[in-house]
């Protein structure tokens, strides 16, 4: 399964939906406790599913 397709799929989700609707009350959303990998995935599904921008800031680790 390409990633485009996961992403659609975890977009119509029910766990979607509730984290849009937790990030429109907030204002923000944090996802600790993820692996980096999952943690794309839902941040991309959820900027796919709001029709907004996603902007990713990491630390390199050298």
């Amino acid at each position: 399964m390409a990633f485009s397709a996961l992403i659609r799929t975890l977009e119509r989700s029910q766990l979607s939906a509730e984290l849009l609707s937790k990030l429109q009350q907030q204002g923000m959303l944090h996802l600790s406790g993820l692996p980096r990998l999952p943690k794309g995935l839902v941040a991309s599904a959820l900027a796919q599913g709001s029709q907004q921008h996603l902007v990713v800031v990491t630390a390199t680790v050298e």
